[in-house]
């Protein structure tokens, strides 16, 4: 364990330095960095000084969250008891592919799935986790394509074309969404929004009616909840309701 406690008297060392007034961002150029640092990967490994060296390079150069400065979007400062929780998992190695392999983050994982499907009013929701935002887009248009044509999953779309709709202000990961799953970027509709960057539902019900005379299946509303640009929601109730009019699975991207 001397190891452990080494790395370990790092950490302390480290946590000592870290969030102290500084600026949030003192990376330079690109250019200037790769000539400053070596980064280089050799045969031997480094005593626990170069370690620390290399520590502290990585904390003072990376933007600092924590500073009051920095203002950029999806941050937010240190939490203790977060960082504690993510120095754990690291030390258990834990894998949450089994409960056997991960019983107590299992049931930790479930028990937070259930909070939120209690926030949302679900009774009975379910719910999975999932790296990010982008990625939650493509599981939520899966969903939606099982449960327009439960089939594709094997035999393919077979000629139909689906066709999904999300705003024209809507996160790019739709696109990527639509590429991965075989639906086609053509068959992603980009609705247009008013002045204030939300999806307009007149609008929406044209795009809608408009695929339908083409003879394509419309299967897919994705609303969001906060615009990566300017932050606008989506009129959520009233585009639902049209959903519901045309038998298509509704999304939120809050992320």
């Amino acid at each position: 364990m001397s190891f452990l406690s080494n790395q370990l008297d790092i950490l302390k060392t480290l946590l000592l330095e870290f969030g102290q007034k500084k600026p949030a961002n003192s990376a330079g150029s690109a250019e200037k960095l790769t000539s400053e640092l070596d980064v280089s990967l050799s045969r031997e490994g480094s005593d626990d000084a170069t370690l620390l060296s290399y520590a502290k390079d990585y904390l003072s150069i990376n933007p600092d969250v924590s500073q009051p400065s920095f203002y950029k979007l999806l941050y937010s400062g240190v939490n203790e008891s977060a960082l504690l929780g993510d120095w754990l998992a690291s030390l258990s190695n834990a894998n949450m592919h089994t409960f056997q392999m991960s019983p107590v983050a299992t049931l930790m994982e479930l028990e937070l799935i259930n909070q939120w499907n209690k926030l949302l009013g679900f009774d009975l929701g379910d719910g999975v986790m999932v790296s990010g935002g982008s990625q939650a887009n493509i599981v939520a248009m899966l969903l939606a394509r099982h449960q327009k044509m439960a089939n594709t999953k094997k035999k393919g779309l077979q000629g139909n074309t689906l066709v999904a709709f999300v705003s024209d202000q809507a996160h790019y990961s739709s696109l990527r969404a639509a590429n991965l799953l075989g639906i086609g970027t053509d068959h992603l509709i980009a609705v247009a929004s008013d002045n204030d960057g939300c999806i307009i539902p007149e609008q929406l019900d044209m795009e809608i009616k408009s695929s339908i005379n083409k003879g394509h299946i419309p299967f897919y509303v994705g609303l969001t909840a906060g615009t990566t640009v300017v932050g606008a929601f989506d009129p959520i109730q009233p585009c639902t309701k049209l959903a519901k009019q045309y038998d298509l699975w509704v999304h939120v991207d809050a992320a």
